[in-house]
């Protein structure tokens, strides 16, 4: 009778692992979710100079960055 409850028990043991596995499986997505949906509200809300971008092509080899500004 030990045997089996000591199989019983490493039974409840993996199923248990199996499950918060899965649990948490499930959660990060909803997480991820819930993260991409707050980043893109805010973004839509606040403005800042990153998000803008300048391209500048054929700048002279001798150019400085103090000069470009």
């Amino acid at each position: 009778m030990d045997k089996n409850s000591n199989l019983f028990r490493a039974d409840l043991i993996v199923y248990l692992n199996i499950l918060g596995m899965v649990y948490m499986l499930f959660h990060s997505i909803y997480l991820r979710k819930l993260l991409v949906g707050a980043s893109i509200f805010l973004d839509k809300s606040v403005v800042s100079p990153s998000d803008y971008a300048i391209l500048v092509r054929n700048l002279p080899l001798d150019m400085t960055k103090d000069r470009l500004k």
